[in-house]
């Protein structure tokens, strides 16, 4: 009896919240999630060339022998593999070193014994490689075999072997996860270094993504690749519309292949020139075509038309920009076949953007050991705290990893605006390590349209004054309730009670003028323009740009750096006045900024991101965010923590008070009579 998949996905999500539970304490992550199999199978290409085997994972390292390659031959290997710039590594278990290299397996080192699996600086096809060929088994007890064509490492398994409900309890399935796993490697990747915070892991995640970037990255390689497809593919064929097809060839999103038939009924036919293996293939999609979006994808391949093989089936839970249909091949195929078998909302015909093909000839880990060699961390330095590379990439992976299973179980839970126990509102504690995430674009993209509004009714007039306005802003001690500043106006004006509807400020992204301006005395008809020019004024009042003129508001006031000449460091920002109470007003500005979040429109208010990541619902730290508001604050207090007791009477005996100077400048007691 196979288990249910619901059951499955619901082992995944109680994963993800004990990932996230361990990774906002700092606690070490769960065996499932660091899961390394005891060894993996491969087989050599038998393409005879000899296979090296190395003291390290780098071929600069002493070369311990080779291995023939006339026939395919079995090696064994350790479960955790390598990447590193040269390509895919994996060390050879001890008995399969002595199989190989029979007698001069006693001379190896502790740790030799490296093969190279994929060479990430050769081209790859079926006469050269790749070097080992990982042979796929039932790879935990209870789950079956995901095919010849699954990925060599299963922590995916063991996730849902762990954490999905069975006979023998929870107890059983962890030790018996613990008899087919490399439990010295689980360690590694579970192990947390001393004074490892939540920080920590931001900073590691942001690095990842930009030493990515510089590198010749996945993403990079998938967009290089999209122009150049008629080198790899030579005839596309479809199910209906079949000149329409020959569209997706061109890299132009633009266009696009529509079917034209019964629902279920429409495939695509990729014609794959001799020699190519396709190692990821993926296809463009527009979440805005509705249900002509593709749900439900059967992946067969073959070499012949009549024979073909299905390899997968695709299902996405949520409309994207991209859907990867093949990951990790390494099989050649002269035909892929798409069948779409399911759109979104049970739409009858599909639409297809584009195809996205990489080949096997570079490394696809997105992470390479090598990133963190002499890696330049003057924007991170918490990782500059003499932490070992081993150390940051094996925690890199397990972040990747835990991203990934985000991916895989949001659908499952959003959106959901009423949060609970176990649902969405749970996971946004890891949101700084969304920046791995490969959905976050379209995961954006739903929420912001499964919560806007369908119309946005009709457009509120409102009447203004902006001569008086600018006569506030010359004098505002003039007039302390600041009703003449044009903000005030607008608020005023925007009620409901004043210009007869109310605003929800959730308007479709289609939506590009949402009330019609007045002006007093001005000839102006406002067509958007006037529009858009009293969101810009509003926000030079709430935050000038000039920094000798007087506060038209009181909402904002500017920081400590703005007013110490010393201070280099964010000093053009403003925070919220702490004692200001007007609290309709920055809910009004908090829905101005949602607004434009969903819109073209732009509303540029100079904030330190010690304020933003609070709006984000992201962690602040006081060392590196509130240096951003008041760095010789920051500073001073950093000095006093060395300080011993006969420094700090010397320093400050008899000059203690107990308050503190607010960032407006005046004076709050911390105790009773506390500045006395």
């Amino acid at each position: 009896m196979t288990q249910d998949p619901a059951r499955l996905r619901l082992g995944r999500i109680r994963c993800l919240e004990k990932t996230v539970q361990c990774l906002t304490s700092n606690r070490p992550l769960p065996e499932a999630l660091c899961f390394v199999p005891k060894q993996v199978e491969y087989m050599t290409s038998g393409n005879g060339n000899a296979l090296a085997i190395y003291h390290n994972h780098s071929t600069d390292t002493k070369k311990l022998g080779e291995v023939k390659n006339d026939t395919p031959v079995k090696v064994l290997g350790h479960g955790l593999d390598v990447w590193n710039d040269q390509g895919q590594w994996v060390q050879l278990t001890d008995e399969c070193l002595a199989k190989l290299l029979g007698e001069k397996s006693g001379e190896i080192h502790k740790n030799g014994g490296w093969m190279m699996v994929v060479d990430s600086k050769v081209s790859v096809s079926v006469e050269n490689g790749p070097y080992l060929l990982p042979i796929v088994k039932k790879s935990l007890p209870g789950l079956p075999s995901l095919g010849p064509h699954a990925v060599a490492s299963k922590w995916q398994d063991a996730v849902e072997f762990a954490f999905s409900v069975r006979i023998g309890g929870a107890e059983q399935a962890a030790k018996d996860l613990r008899e087919c796993s490399d439990e010295k490697a689980v360690e590694q990747l579970q192990y947390v270094p001393s004074n490892w915070t939540a920080e920590h892991d931001e900073e590691l995640a942001k690095f990842a993504v930009k030493a990515k970037q510089r590198e010749t990255s996945l993403d990079v390689m998938l967009d290089t690749m999209t122009g150049k497809l008629s080198e790899y593919i030579s005839a596309v064929k479809a199910s209906s519309e079949n000149d329409e097809a020959q569209t997706l060839l061109d890299g132009d999103s633009g266009s696009y292949w529509e079917s034209d038939g019964n629902t279920g009924k429409h495939w695509l036919r990729f014609h794959i020139k001799p020699g190519v293996i396709v190692r990821r293939l993926s296809i463009v999609l527009d979440d805005e075509d509705g249900n002509f979006v593709p749900q439900t994808v059967e992946v067969a391949a073959g070499n012949t038309v009549e024979l073909l093989t299905v390899l997968r089936t695709v299902h996405s839970d949520m409309p994207q920009g991209e859907l990867t249909l093949l990951e990790n091949a390494t099989t050649p195929y002269r035909f892929i076949e798409l069948r779409i078998k399911r759109c979104f909302s049970d739409g009858v015909d599909t639409r297809i953007r584009g195809v996205k093909l990489v080949p096997a000839t570079t490394q696809v880990s997105g992470l390479s050991q090598d990133m963190f060699d002499n890696a330049d961390f003057a924007n991170f330095p918490k990782l500059d705290q003499n932490i070992s590379k081993e150390v940051l990439y094996r925690r890199a992976i397990v972040l990747k990893r835990a991203i990934s299973l985000f991916d895989s179980v949001v659908c499952l839970v959003t959106p959901s605006w009423n949060h609970s126990l176990k649902s969405f509102g749970d996971f946004t504690r890891i949101r700084q390590l969304l920046v791995l995430s490969g959905i976050r674009s379209p995961l954006l993209s739903t929420f912001l349209r499964s919560s806007s509004i369908s119309t946005a009714g009709n457009m509120p007039v409102i009447h203004m004054n902006r001569r008086h306005a600018r006569e506030h802003s010359q004098d505002p001690t003039a007039e302390p309730s600041c009703k003449n500043a044009l903000f005030s106006q607008m608020f005023e004006a925007l009620k409901p009670q004043n210009c007869g509807t109310v605003l929800d400020y959730r308007w479709p992204g289609r939506q590009t003028q949402w009330w019609e301006c007045v002006f007093s005395n001005e000839g102006m008809i406002d067509q958007g323009g006037g529009f858009r020019e009293t969101l810009s004024e509003i926000a030079e009042e709430l935050c000038p740009s000039a920094s000798d003129v007087q506060l038209p508001l009181k909402l904002f006031c500017r920081t400590a750096n703005q007013l110490h000449d010393s201070s280099n460091l964010y000093r053009d920002t403003y925070i919220p006045a702490p004692g200001c109470e007007l609290y309709a007003q920055y809910t009004w500005v908090g829905q101005l900024m949602g607004a434009c979040l969903r819109s073209q429109e732009h509303l540029i208010l100079s904030l330190p991101p010690y304020i933003w990541k609070q709006l984000n619902g992201e962690l602040v730290s006081w060392e590196q965010d509130f240096a951003t508001v008041d760095t010789a604050q920051v500073k001073m207090l950093e000095s006093l923590v060395d300080l011993s007791e006969e420094g700090f009477a010397e320093r400050f005996g008899g000059l203690l008070m107990y308050s503190v100077a607010l960032s407006d400048g005046t004076q709050a007691s911390l105790i009773p009579n506390g500045a006395d």
